[in-house]
């Protein structure tokens, strides 16, 4: 009797799976013309080397598009929208009753994924209870996000061979707290290289990167990221060869119409200038947008310790009255509080004035900060690459506080640099230093 039902059963079997296989086939045709007509609303991604990843991303709503036709897949990402992609990755999980410390995130749409964020261990503050949300996020940025993101969801530790960072020329540009992270996300195949031996950590993330990120880390064979962002640095270079990105410490950004587009010398050099004012970013900024001013810097820093873009890294400023010194160096204008002679700045702009100018050498490739206070050796970046606007004009910039600082500020954006906190760093001082001419007051590196 049982033999009887099972041969009995076997042809309704057989039709009841070729059914069910026939409906899901016409599920999946159905879900594919829905993602076609999906990506089919964006006239921004055909032929796009991130198309496939960007569908995935779509199709499971953790990325949307800009605007109804327009997904802008080489558009920058920011920092508060890797952690809302995160935040939809976990299933937007409820966040009542959790708090962040971040004040510039109150009211923010993103504010929710921020606060979720900051309870899992995901992100933490850059400072003055501040995220930045709108600030252009870095590559090594997001590795470690996600790196954190995956802890998160496994609820144990990740551990990575910094090893896997050897292939890359310019992984000694990854910072020393990212290195995990960064190793993590390689090993993992969510990240990979930007072409060239080039791994890129300072360089920005564009959308369609993040897609591929968000795609690499769901699947079990890891596609390549795509193609690398296009190489715009101008010249030779003994070093790896960096792309003009700005600095995602930026919180503020207003363009002046005062600059000479695009420079044709690489940036090896730091100018640091002071405000004729206690100007706020806003204010700095209002002036070098009226034409008739002549006048910008690429950053400015607020007394507040707020930075703020005016004029592209890729673009010369209108800054230092040299235009060779100009074509090679990154301008920066700070706020003063007490006027002149000394025109001293205040405690949070000086240390916003560290954190750019060790942001800006990382990712210009620039190894190590020079100073001996001596104008003959304009041009001589082996010896002293900062400069002031005094050598080129008849003017007391940057004042005397901040020139008489310059040695400490070499001193302190060194150290970041070579990571002194660390074994490998002391080495890599040792390393960097053995043809240097002992003299501790002459370099501005040995001013420890």
């Amino acid at each position: 009797m049982n033999r009887f039902n099972r041969n009995l059963f076997r042809p309704v079997l057989c039709f009841l799976l070729v059914l069910c296989l026939a409906v899901s086939s016409a599920a999946c045709t159905a879900s594919a013309a829905e993602n076609n007509q999906l990506l089919a609303a964006f006239t921004d991604i055909e032929g796009h080397w991130g198309r496939e990843a960007i569908a995935y991303c779509l199709d499971r709503g953790y990325m949307k598009g800009v605007h109804s036709h327009t997904f802008q897949p080489n558009g920058l990402v920011t920092r508060v929208q890797v952690v809302q992609v995160l935040y939809n990755m976990a299933g937007s999980p409820e966040t009542e009753g959790m708090e962040s410390p971040f004040l510039d995130m109150e009211g923010h749409w993103g504010e929710n994924a921020v606060v979720w964020a900051y309870g899992a261990g995901i992100i933490d503050e850059i400072g003055g209870q501040a995220f930045a949300p709108n600030a252009a996020v870095i590559r090594e940025q997001v590795a470690v996000m996600f790196h954190c993101f995956y802890e998160y969801m496994e609820e144990e530790p990740a551990e990575a061979d910094t090893e896997v960072l050897n292939p890359f020329f310019d992984r000694f540009l990854v910072s020393s707290w990212a290195r995990e992270g960064v190793s993590w996300a390689i090993q993992a195949g969510v990240m990979s290289g930007t072409g060239s031996g080039q791994l890129s950590p300072k360089g920005t993330c564009t959308r369609a990167q993040l897609a591929q990120f968000i795609m690499n880390y769901w699947e079990t064979e890891q596609p390549d990221e795509g193609e690398p962002p296009a190489d715009n640095s101008p010249g030779d270079s003994d070093g790896p060869v960096i792309l003009f990105d700005n600095s995602p410490l930026v919180s503020y950004t207003r363009r002046s119409p005062n600059h000479s587009g695009r420079r044709n010398h690489k940036i090896d050099t730091i100018t640091i200038h002071c405000m004729a004012e206690d100007w706020t970013v806003e204010q700095c900024g209002a002036k070098f947008a009226d034409a008739n001013y002549e006048a910008s810097s690429n950053y400015g820093i607020g007394s507040d310790g707020r930075i703020a873009l005016y004029v592209d890294e890729r673009n010369r400023s209108w800054c230092s009255s040299s235009e060779e010194n100009d074509n090679r160096a990154v301008t920066i204008e700070v706020a003063n509080i007490g006027g002149g002679p000394l025109w001293p700045v205040s405690h949070r702009a000086y240390a916003a004035l560290i954190d750019l100018v060790t942001d800006i050498c990382q990712r210009n490739g620039i190894k190590r900060l020079l100073w001996e206070g001596n104008p003959a050796l304009i041009g001589q970046v082996n010896r002293q690459n900062m400069t002031v606007h005094r050598w080129f004009s008849a003017k007391s910039c940057p004042g005397e506080f901040l020139y008489s600082h310059h040695g400490e500020i070499a001193s302190l954006v060194n150290r970041r640099l070579l990571g002194l906190d660390t074994v490998q760093g002391l080495e890599k001082a040792a390393e960097l230093t053995a043809d240097l001419p002992k003299e501790p007051k002459r370099w501005g590196f040995w001013l420890f």
